[in-house]
Formats: structure tokens, sequence, C-alpha cells
């Protein structure tokens, strides 16, 4: 907290003096600006150009560090594609000077900087559209993936234990209970800090920790007007409560101060929160915590408000503007109470996520954009494989594939490999990449014949490198696999033996992927991962692609019957990781001792999510059915295959005809969209398309007693013969 007389006061003419002295400019208009413990000023220039000089109260300009890791940050975040302040250097080349000046109360240090100018006004005076409250929290925490890449020698003085301010410090506010005077507000602030203790602290373990930028509020966004009459966040101001934390803290922190300016704050929740989870999806723990922790901040900004009006009661207007909003609302948001708070924000957030972030931005999130699919030459390719692996290649050759690039290359040194080129979109996320690459080395070791990742001579599992593919430079994830022998199954004869060992295999895959450790698996709770089968409801968006097609019907059936009759049974299917595309061009067979065939290899993580065992098996039976001259005959041997490994529940049981029809609609939906994308690999995306529409209409003329009848009797007949 700001000590009393350590809030600077520069009058217009040291302003002045500083810009000319420092800075070699002259200032044409300065004018005050709103603040908490600092002091900003407007500056216009006669050079041309306007800045903001902030000058940092006399206690936080004694940690210069701490200073400096900020404004590196800001810079890192403009280089990053979000609007934030710069630093202009000194004449000495500084981005700051410590300054000693007389404010009116003796002479004191204070750290000086000249910040760039944003334009825009602060939301607090724009209308909170709920698409402006869902860019807000996509903006958040985009802001705070960004601040976890930031590479500083000094990031530690981010570690601010009892800083007052940080959400982690809740308990020290019962030091400051006094500035209540008998308010009976202190008693609900006491009640509030008491769950703290006992339900958010224990829970902190699972928390996944981040740089905050601490201080999210409705007057450190800036807004401006769009070209559709709303309005766009044009700055992020105040990095001053920077620190080391948590995720869920960022997102509690931009609802509470969001609640203050809206006329129905407990809708706020919903929309900001579906921004959020659009980039980063909270876990459970952090679910359960977040009713608590927006009380939470509520209770600092009204407990720390009112202390530091006793401190600088010259600026009380200001200390006080979110205090004197906030009581009313933080009383109705306890009374409410945590399960009906809740109930109202996760549901606004996944309805608005449905109507809103399929429309605005499935397509730059979700599906492979246009132009983002790499397409190295044969040289580029060459010139990788020797500059990232140290080999020279011998032969390269294209192969298929669907959103990424895969080349077979042959190297002088002997070996052979794939060389694996994500996407521009999909190359944004390394640590998903990362967790995929991991995953399939751990099933390599336990057995199963997944491909593994050569280290670059730096001895890294990928490189991310810049390349012009044709449509500008784009950055693409490079990895360089080993290459598995084999043919794909779809052109070895489907025996029933052959289907058997393919539902085995899934099974088995997925138990040894449930037993994964990597500090970093929350990535794969890929809540609106289109291609997972837990975003059926999602497709109802792309029905359009069907253009008339009559088999438009069918799929709003499937997805309707999904909805009413599998999302009640979901909580009942036993969650893992599931491979999410285990089909029949990602498995590869080779001929055996026995004339027959044997699984050789598993393709293509890419589509790996947490999901549910029954899920994985759904997908491999739609698959082989593909393949198949009796496609409804598939399920009995894949089915007897899985249930040698792991046995069916009810509700799976139950479910599994829906989700094979759910996981056709997929297909059908999805390749016919990306076709759009991507016309010149229109071969290769319909292939399994084209012959599954007459497969979908037959499984779903024939209804589910009759399949499933056939499925579980044969699938029970093959496990006797077995």
């Amino acid at each position: 907290m700001a000590q009393k007389h350590a809030k600077p006061n520069l009058s217009p003419s040291q302003a002045e003096d500083v810009v000319k002295r420092l800075f070699r400019l002259t200032a044409s208009e300065i004018r005050s600006m709103p603040s908490y413990d600092d002091q900003n000023l407007y500056v216009a220039v006669v050079e041309g150009g306007e800045y903001v000089l902030k000058i940092m109260n006399s206690e936080d300009s004694k940690n210069q560090t701490l200073i400096e890791v900020q404004t590196i940050a800001m810079s890192w975040l403009h280089q990053n594609g979000l609007p934030a302040q710069t630093a202009l250097p000194t004449t000495s080349g500084q981005l700051m000077s410590l300054e000693e000046m007389d404010c009116g109360y003796g002479c004191q240090k204070y750290l000086v900087r000249l910040l760039t100018y944003l334009p825009g006004t602060t939301i607090s005076k724009a209308p909170l559209t709920p698409q402006l409250l869902y860019e807000t929290g996509k903006t958040a925490a985009r802001m705070d993936q960004i601040l976890q890449e930031l590479q500083h020698p000094h990031l530690s003085v981010l570690q601010r234990e009892k800083f007052i301010w940080s959400l982690s410090s809740i308990p020290l506010l019962e030091e400051y209970l006094n500035v209540f005077d008998g308010d009976p507000l202190q008693e609900v602030v006491k009640d509030v800090i008491h769950q703290y203790k006992t339900t958010v602290i224990p829970k902190r373990c699972n928390f996944r920790k981040c740089i905050n930028h601490g201080d999210f509020n409705d007057l450190n966004i800036l807004v401006q007007p769009d070209e559709t009459d709303s309005y766009r966040i044009s700055g992020i101001l105040d990095f001053g409560d920077m620190n080391t934390g948590f995720y869920i803290h960022e997102l509690a922190i931009n609802i509470m101060y969001m609640m203050t300016e809206h006329p129905e704050p407990i809708e706020v929740g919903g929309p900001v929160l579906a921004g959020w989870e659009s980039v980063i999806p909270l876990n459970e723990a952090e679910r359960d915590c977040l009713y608590l922790l927006v009380l939470s901040r509520f209770c600092q900004s009204l407990t720390l408000s009112r202390y530091t009006v006793k401190l600088h009661p010259e600026n009380a207007q200001y200390l006080m503007i979110t205090s004197k909003r906030g009581v009313h609302i933080f009383r109705h948001l306890w009374e409410l109470g945590k399960e009906k708070v809740e109930k109202l924000w996760f549901q606004s957030a996944a309805q608005f996520s449905h109507r809103n972030l399929i429309a605005c931005c499935f397509h730059s999130a979700i599906m492979p954009k246009k132009h983002a699919k790499p397409n190295f030459s044969p040289s580029q390719a060459e010139d990788v494989v020797k500059r990232l692996f140290r080999l020279t290649a011998s032969e390269i050759r294209s192969l298929p594939s669907y959103g990424d690039q895969n080349l077979y290359v042959a190297v002088v040194e002997g070996g052979e490999y794939v060389l694996k080129i994500m996407d521009s979109e999909e190359s944004k996320n390394q640590t998903l990449i990362e967790v995929q690459t991991i995953a399939m080395s751990w099933l390599h070791q336990n057995g199963l014949p997944a491909q593994t990742a050569l280290p670059t001579t730096s001895g890294q599992l990928m490189s991310l490198e810049e390349m012009d593919c044709g449509y500008g430079c784009q950055k693409y994830l490079v990895r360089l696999l080993t290459y598995l022998p084999g043919t794909t199954i779809s052109k070895a004869p489907l025996t029933p033996q052959l289907l058997y060992e393919t539902g085995k295999t899934a099974a088995r895959m997925d138990q040894i992927l449930q037993e994964l450790q990597h500090p970093h698996l929350s990535v794969l709770q890929r809540e609106k991962f289109i291609w997972s089968l837990s975003s059926i409801p999602l497709l109802e968006e792309y029905l359009n692609v069907f253009d008339g097609d009559l088999l438009q019907e069918v799929v709003k059936d499937v997805i309707h019957q999904y909805k009413t009759t599998v999302i009640p049974k979901r909580c009942n299917f036993r969650k893992c990781i599931n491979h999410g595309d285990f089909n029949d061009l990602n498995i590869l067979v080779q001929p055996d001792e026995t004339d027959g065939y044997r699984i050789s290899g598993i393709l293509d993580f890419g589509d790996m999510n947490t999901g549910y065992y029954i899920h994985e098996l759904a997908i491999n039976i739609m698959h082989m059915m593909t393949e198949h001259p009796e496609p409804i005959e598939v399920g009995g041997p894949v089915l007897a295959g899985w249930e040698s490994v792991i046995p069916l529940n009810e509700a799976e049981r139950d479910c599994l005809y829906l989700l094979v029809l759910s996981r056709f609609c997929q297909l059908l939906v999805l390749s016919r969209y990306t076709v759009k994308l991507h016309p010149e690999n229109a071969e290769y995306l319909m292939i399994t398309s084209k012959r599954g529409i007459h497969t979908l209409r037959h499984l779903w003329e024939l209804g589910k007693e009759k399949v499933e009848k056939l499925w579980f009797q044969s699938a029970a007949q093959f496990s006797h013969r077995k």
C-alpha cells in the first residue's frame, strides 16, 4: 500500500522540465489524468506525438527492477499484437529515470517514464454489450498467455507474496477491517475471508500458475468504436499490479470490475467467462472457486479503497468510484449464493459460446484457415532437415494429410522419417503439440507402435520455423518423426480378426494414455474442439454446407437425439484421454506369419483430447464401417476387441449407436466445410465422407434396436469363439 505523502504531485512546470531534460521534447499541452497511487499526466509535444508522463509513487519507485519488468512486459504484449503502451527511451537510452523532486512535502525520489498515449475512452463509458464483455474475457486470457511466455532475468520480482492487491493475499485483509468503523458490511467481508481460507486455499494447488496483469479493470481498458457501430478494445493500461499468480485470478478480477459498470451486474459473468474459455478453458478446481474469488476481489476493493482514502482524502472521488458502486453488488452476489450464481454464469457462458463463439471465432480458432496449411517445397524441407537435424535428405515425397503437411524423408545417413509441419494456426499452441509428442513416445515405451520425435541438434522435440510457402511468411511447428512401416488399414482386407485387433488396440491405447504424466495435460481439455464427440451440438452452425441436400435432415435429427439422449447420460461415461481420430487412414498394418495382418503403426495425434472411453470406440467403429463391404457387420468384432480390455457400462452401451451416428455427422459436415477452404485437397478430404453417406443413411434407417442387437450379439459370439 502507498504510504502517506508517497504519491507524487508534480506541477506542470516540473513535468515540462522533466520532458525537456530527459527526452528532449517540448510540451505543448500538459493535463492531469486519473490515477490511484501514482501520477499520470497527458503530454502533447511540439515535435508531434502524444504521451503519458507516468511518475511512480516514492514507495514503488524504490523497486526499479520490478518497474523495469513491468515496462518490458508492456512492450512484449505490444510486440505480440495486444494494445499495450511502450516506453520512450530517455536521451541516455534508459526506459526510466529516477528523479529527486520536491512535490510539497520534501525531496523524494520518483521513477519517471514517458509512455505512448493510447487512443480511446475507458470501457466504463461504453455500453457493455455481451459481445464487448466477451472480448474483455478473451483479451484477458490472451494477455496472460502472452505474459507467460515473457523472458527476463528478473521475473522473480513478480513473486510478490505479500502484495496486498494479489488475490493470493485475501487473509491479509483482516488487518484492515477497522476501516469499516462498525459498518455491517464488515461481517460479510469477514465471512468471505473465512470461506477463502477454508475453500480456496486448499484448492490452489490445482490452479494453473501464470503472470497476472492483476488489475484488468474498467478504468484500465480502453475502447474505440469499430466499423459495426460497436466497440473494440484499443488499450490496456497500468501494469503496476503485475504479479505471479493464477489464470483464474485474472478472470475473477475482470468479472468483478465489469459487474460494477453493468446495469444488470449478475449477467456479466457469462459472456466474460465465455470469452476467457475460448482461449483457456477452466479446470474443475478453478470453476469451483470462481464465485468466491470474485467476492474476494470485491472485499479487496471495498477494504483497501477505504484505507487509501484515509491516506489521500484529496483523491477520494477517484479512489471510491468502484467501491461505492460495488457495495450493493457485493451484497446481492453474497445473498444469491454460490449455487445460483454459478448456474447462471456457466449456463450463460455455454449459451453465449454456442451462439457467438462459433459464429465469430470458429473459423480462426478451431477450423483450419485458408492459407493456414503449410506447403513446403522439397528444397525448403531439405534445408530444414539439414539445419535442424544435421541429416542429408536423399528422397523427399508428399504423404496424405488433412490440415498439416506430411513429407516422407529418407536420409543418406540411413533411416526413414516423416517431416511433419503443423498448420500455422495449430503451430500457435506449442504446449498442446508438445503433450501430443510426449504421448506418442509414452505409447511407444509401453509397447504400442506409435511414432517418436527425433530431437533437434539443440535437444528440442520441435522447432518453430518462419517460412514463406507462397502466401507470406508464417510460423510453422516442425517435427521429424520416425517412419512406421506398413500400409493403411483401408488397403487391407478387414477380417473379423483384424477388426477385433483394432478395437483391442484402441482400448489399450486409451488405458495407457490415461496413465500419462505431464505438467500441462490440462491443454487436452479442449471443450470447444469441433472434432471432439462432446461438441456435436456445435455442428448446427454448419448445416448450410449441405446446400439443400436431404441428408441435412438426418444430421439435424441425430444432433437432436444427441442433445436429448447422450448429454443427460454423459455423467456416467468414464473419462480418459482419447487419441480422437483412430481411423482407417491412421492405422497401419503389415502381413503377419498367418497370412493375416497385424497393426504396425498408429498415426496422427492431432485430435487428442480429454474425453470418454466410449468416444474412442465409437470413432473406431464408424471409420472401420466406411472400409467394409458389409458396414453393419463391423460393430461386433470391434466391440468384442474393445471389451476384451474395457467392458462397457450400461450408459456407454446405451449410447454407442448414437455416438457412431454422431461421428458420421461430424465427418460429413466438417469435411464439406474444409473442402471449401482447401479445394485443392478435396480428394483426400472427401475419401471417407463419400463412402460414409450411404452407411449413415442405412444405419439411421435400421434404427437403434436392430443395430444394437446385431452388434452386441455378434460381439458376444465372437468373444465366445475367441
